[in-house]
């Protein structure tokens, strides 16, 4: 697995629906990255920390 895209920013939200963690990160630009509810918890996403999001551009979506 190569993951070449990498952010540093700080979460502004978490909103929770159907099993998925939903969380508004702040990299000069908001993004919004989908997890699951129990990865969320278990990596402690909490609104104001400092957090890296790793992802591969095909897993991409811009509205």
């Amino acid at each position: 697995m190569s993951l070449r895209n990498q952010v540093e920013g700080t979460m502004k939200d978490v909103f929770l629906k159907d099993g998925l963690a939903f969380c508004m990160v702040d990299v000069g630009e908001n993004i919004i990255v989908e997890v699951t509810e129990a990865s969320q918890k278990s990596m402690c996403l909490e609104k104001g920390q400092r957090v890296y999001c790793l992802f591969k551009s095909a897993s991409l979506k811009i509205y």
